[in-house]
Order: C-alpha cells, then sequence, then structure tokens
C-alpha cells in the first residue's frame, strides 16, 4: 500500500518519497496519478529546512502538473508563506537563497559533471534529481529577468533526456 504523504514521520521517509515521485515523474508516469501520490503536500506544515528541502520541490511538482490555476497558486503562496518564517535576519537570508535559486545560481550542474567523472551512478542520479527540483521551483515560481521560464524549461527537458536511461 503508498504511503499518504501526510503520514511521512521522518526526514529520511520525507526524502525517499520524495526522490521516487521525481524518479516517476522523469519516467513518464501518468499526470493524474502523481497528482494522487501528491494529494495533501501543500497540507504539510512547516517543521524545520531539513524537511522543507524535500517538501517544497512536491509542493512544486504539483502546481506544474496541475492544470487548476487556484491549486497552482496555493503551491506557490504555500513556499512563499515558509519564506517568511523566522526573524527578520532569517527571512532576509532565505529570500537572499531563493531569489538566487530563481537567477539560476544555485542549480548544481557542478555536482553532475563531478558524480560523472568520479562514475558514482547513485550519486549522479541524485544529483540530477536536485537539479531537477530546482528547476521545477524555477519554472513554478515564474523564473527571473536572468534565468528565463523558456531557458529552465529547455534545462529541464535536456536533464530529463540525460537521467532517464539512469534511473
Amino acid at each position: 500500500m503508498e504511503k499518504n504523504i501526510l503520514s511521512l514521520k521522518n526526514i529520511q521517509e520525507v526524502y525517499e518519497y520524495c526522490t521516487k515521485v521525481y524518479k516517476l515523474f522523469i519516467l513518464g508516469e501518468e499526470e493524474q496519478i502523481l497528482l494522487r501520490r501528491l494529494e495533501n503536500v501543500e497540507k504539510i506544515p512547516f517543521g524545520n529546512y531539513d524537511s522543507w528541502t524535500w517538501i517544497e520541490p512536491l509542493i512544486m511538482l504539483k502546481s506544474k502538473l496541475s492544470t487548476d490555476s487556484n491549486i497552482k497558486a496555493l503551491c506557490r503562496e504555500r513556499v512563499l508563506m515558509v519564506l517568511n518564517t523566522g526573524n527578520e535576519l532569517q527571512r532576509k537570508v532565505k529570500k537572499n537563497v531563493f531569489q538566487r535559486i530563481l537567477n539560476g545560481k544555485e542549480l548544481g550542474l557542478d555536482l553532475i559533471e563531478n558524480a560523472k567523472y568520479d562514475n558514482k551512478n547513485e550519486l549522479l542520479i541524485e544529483s540530477y534529481l536536485k537539479t531537477i527540483m530546482q528547476i521545477i521551483t524555477i519554472i513554478e515560481m515564474g523564473a527571473s529577468s536572468d534565468f528565463s521560464v523558456e531557458k529552465a524549461e529547455n534545462l529541464l527537458q535536456k536533464l530529463i533526456a540525460e537521467v532517464k536511461p539512469l534511473i
């Protein structure tokens, strides 16, 4: 029986669920099935950034797969709400990091290249997954003037084509 996303107990389970869903997305799983796997993901409360690192990409994938503009808006709002938690300094740092992500500055393409060079397949797949997660966040949050949605979409398709045979 498939676990309900709201029943995940610890960071490791959230990580495993996130990577599983992203692998299914890359392999072309039907969108409605993926959306069922992502049902209520936006309702997961923010606990800490260790777990949020894996919850946010799931919320953004739900936004990408959804055709409902209300769900897309809800997913974006949920991600932005977390940026406004904490004290003033924490909020400022989080927003600066998030803006660097939207600018395409935190993609981790170098991690993919290093993993290729080291010939470590699991590390390579994980590097691709993390980068694809960030690109989907960029696309769903509207990208930036430095890194357009079109550029992000093109890079997403390229990376999916590269990693798909490895999964």
